[in-house]
């Protein structure tokens, strides 16, 4: 699938959203604050359409950890571009990711 804007997210088929822990991580909460500020085609949030789906993690690292070890339905997550494409995570675990977007 592609994303082209954040709205897409409420289409999307997919089971979980991979993002750090949004009452523990500064990433889970931009991302929170993010998601509480679209909305959705019928007018609720897109953290109200999503959140029964949120898998939270500790960090950026474990979130893109749990979008590539996942195995049920195309898994998507939120992260920093700069953090996976500097830190040489992608090197490091020898596991390649794909973008669909960046917003």
């Amino acid at each position: 699938f592609r994303v082209e804007g954040l709205e897409d997210l409420c289409s999307l088929d997919f089971e979980f959203l991979c993002i750090g822990d949004p009452d523990a991580v500064p990433a889970g909460r931009y991302a929170r604050k993010w998601f509480e500020q679209e909305r959705c085609g019928d007018g609720e949030t897109l953290w109200e359409g999503l959140r029964s789906r949120i898998s939270p993690a500790p960090d950026v690292r474990a979130a893109l950890e749990q979008v590539l070890s996942r195995s049920d339905k195309a898994p998507i997550g939120v992260a920093f571009a700069g953090y996976s494409l500097s830190s040489g995570f992608a090197e490091r675990t020898g596991k390649r990711f794909r973008w669909s977007g960046v917003l």
